[in-house]
């Protein structure tokens, strides 16, 4: 763990970590901190470049700017975000506010207390908030159920699987050519030749892993699937749902608890009583 008494900016310059990194202050514009662990700020994280290969906790808020990003392989937990881009692998719990900002998640987002208000959500595990929009009709837009990671994560592979059939191709070739001349070939050949086939059967099993990879991690994408975004106190006017490649405006509001969600194949606003929410509530902590 790298621990930083102070603030993290122009006096201590970036901070790279092949661990976790505390800091207690800030980190303050135009910072960078990468770190391979956890990343836990006990002030907030203003206008800064962060990614961790763990999860991010901002004891203040993530206030976003022209040089802010905001990464997680795990999840990420702040007091509020406003005008930042957050990118999480698993769960983005907020406090107080969601305010003009694009956050995605392969798990869900959760403002229990709070708002969302602007800005562009994706969430794959669905959405809960106190309040969407606002009284001044602010355009909030929330794409539920969809994997903003999948193609980056499904291309890297294919790509890999492209990489090997060449190889295996080419190894082919150069088998088919020797084959017929075995019995003409020195001591020396034969033994590259018999390592070649050898080379050829660890490709075609790193082909077979690599496709059964793929498989995996488009089950776990549909098994996070959450289309569903939960309101417990208002649902105001222009916001917009996106669920399945179809989009949903609201147009008028709605006193909580609502939910929102497909049925009879189309989008739309239904009551979500008090014991359906404790019931997701419980859910939500049996998985955490």
């Amino acid at each position: 763990v790298l621990h930083i008494e102070g603030s993290i900016g122009l006096e201590t310059g970036h901070v790279f970590h092949p661990g976790a990194v505390v800091v207690e202050g800030d980190i303050e514009p135009e910072s960078q901190v990468k770190a391979d662990g956890d990343v836990e700020v006990h002030g907030m994280i203003d206008n800064a470049q962060v990614e961790a290969g763990g999860s991010i906790s901002v004891a203040g808020g993530i206030a976003g700017g022209e040089k802010s990003v905001v990464r997680a392989r795990g999840g990420v937990h702040a007091r509020f975000v406003l005008d930042a881009a957050v990118d999480a692998d698993q769960d983005v719990t907020v406090e107080k506010e969601i305010v003009h900002s694009h956050v995605r998640t392969r798990g869900a987002v959760t403002i229990e207390d709070g708002r969302i208000v602007g800005g562009r959500i994706e969430a794959l595990g669905g959405v809960v908030a106190a309040q969407i929009g606002t009284e001044g009709l602010a355009p909030t837009l929330i794409v539920l159920g969809e994997d903003f990671r999948l193609h980056e994560l499904l291309e890297a592979l294919e790509q890999r699987i492209r990489n090997y059939e060449k190889n295996l191709e080419q190894i082919g070739e150069t088998i088919k050519t020797l084959v017929p001349r075995m019995h003409m070939l020195p001591p020396e050949r034969r033994e590259g030749l018999r390592q070649l086939e050898a080379q050829a059967n660890k490709i075609r099993a790193a082909i077979s892993k690599a496709h059964e990879e793929i498989e995996r991690i488009r089950q776990e994408s549909a098994d996070r699937a959450r289309r569903e975004a939960v309101v417990t106190k208002m649902l105001w006017p222009e916001a917009t749902f996106v669920i399945l490649g179809e989009a949903h405006k609201v147009r008028e509001s709605y006193p909580g608890p609502v939910a929102v969600r497909f049925s009879n194949d189309e989008i739309g606003v239904f009551p979500h009583s008090r014991r359906e929410a404790k019931h997701e509530g419980d859910r939500k902590a049996d998985e955490d």
